[in-house]
């Protein structure tokens, strides 16, 4: 069936059958070709959230929280904890030791994750003229931007600043969660256009199929070299996929459950 199907992100076919499966189910499990990423990401995060002098001096300022496409740090929550960065708009220089080094993961990993977004986005884009468009227009930004140096080079875990503009992906993030505790999030949508998500350390993600709405504990099916694939409200409002009601259900208080998500959004949608 469709859902036990993995794609390969190295094949030529790959951006279309994962636009079929998101028309048709709602997600698309992949392999990201650097297999390594996310388990050195996963590492690299275990080290930062154990490194209390690392979290503390990261912490998002709580006036800072609502600024959804720039803020940068480390927040803690009731049953979780998570550091958010935005590799293409800005680096966190004052970072310990233990968040840089995980902020360079996260950047390889959240480069990787781009490039095949891109892909897919410009399959989806062969039948949505809004979509076109936008993609049209980022293209020109980012364009004028390297003209002018403003555009950090993304083949490399290197520093920089991304244009800004309305039209700009200036905002894609990525997160890397922890769950402490046992928890039983409601399901939601994420923003954006597209979320690449690897399998967690410990099972909990479950989406509802699109066509069937029936929940699936989709990471229960899925290999540890594996990530999903799923669209976000602003691709729905551009073209016809249905953005992917999803939730996370962690089970118990010792699990300290490791999960990420690298997604984003043009920030005037």
């Amino acid at each position: 069936s469709s859902m036990d199907e993995v794609l390969d992100a190295r094949a030529s076919s790959f951006a279309s059958r994962a636009h079929s499966l998101l028309r048709v189910q709602g997600y698309a499990r992949l392999r990201i070709p650097q297999s390594e990423l996310s388990s050195r990401l996963f590492a690299d995060a275990e080290a930062f959230f154990e490194d209390t002098l690392a979290t503390r001096g990261s912490h998002i300022p709580p006036m800072e929280r609502r600024q959804h496409d720039s803020r940068c740090g480390y927040v803690c929550e009731r049953g979780r904890e998570y550091l958010e960065l935005h590799p293409r708009a800005a680096r966190i220089d004052s970072l310990a030791v233990s968040g840089a080094v995980l902020q360079d993961s996260a950047t390889a990993f959240a480069n990787a994750c781009q490039e095949l977004g891109e892909r897919v986005l410009s399959e989806i884009a062969a039948s949505s003229t809004k979509l076109r468009a936008l993609l049209d227009a980022e293209k020109v930004v980012v364009e004028g931007a390297r003209a002018t140096g403003q555009v950090p080079d993304t083949s490399k875990e290197g520093t920089g600043t991304a244009p800004a503009a309305s039209s700009s992906f200036s905002a894609s993030m990525i997160r890397i969660h922890r769950y402490t505790e046992f928890a039983d999030y409601p399901p939601h949508e994420d923003l954006g256009l597209l979320t690449i998500a690897p399998r967690a350390s410990i099972p909990g993600l479950l989406v509802q199929h699109t066509a069937t709405r029936e929940w699936i504990a989709i990471e229960e099916l899925m290999a540890d070299d594996e990530a999903l694939l799923f669209a976000g409200s602003t691709l729905s409002e551009l073209c016809a996929l249905a953005a992917l009601p999803h939730k996370v259900s962690c089970c118990g208080p010792a699990d300290g459950s490791l999960g990420a998500g690298c997604g984003g959004r043009p920030p005037s949608l």
